[in-house]
């Protein structure tokens, strides 16, 4: 390569290396810019309500709300017993009163009660 052609070259290559910082340099500056535009303009998301506008209207307080909501869960109805329960429940031996015989219970069971 010839001098001439070299210092040609070299020179293209700098301008060229310059002209594509400058635009990197604009291009940040706009893209810092759009960014500060964006969170300017941003909103939080709306908070939900975790409860229905009836209970919220009929409820003077927090308190009330949240004690209501855990009387409900705490009142949940239980799954009726299957027929093989409620027999299970008749005939079990030693069974605690009032405790309702559910499914994989281990019970006690006198062949005489409920053969006889």
């Amino acid at each position: 390569m010839t001098p001439i052609r070299r210092a040609v070259a070299l020179s293209t290559v700098s301008r060229l290396s310059s002209l594509s910082r400058q635009r990197l340099t604009v291009r940040s500056q706009s893209l810092s810019a759009a960014i500060s535009q964006f969170h300017a303009y941003s909103t939080s998301r709306p908070l939900r309500q975790q409860a229905f506008h009836s209970q919220l209207e009929n409820a003077p307080n927090a308190a009330d709300l949240l004690s209501s909501l855990d009387a409900a869960s705490a009142a949940a109805p239980s799954t009726p017993q299957t027929l093989t329960e409620k027999i299970v429940q008749r005939y079990s031996v030693g069974l605690a009163p009032g405790k309702k015989v559910k499914s994989g219970d281990y019970v006690t069971l006198q062949p005489a009660q409920c053969m006889s």
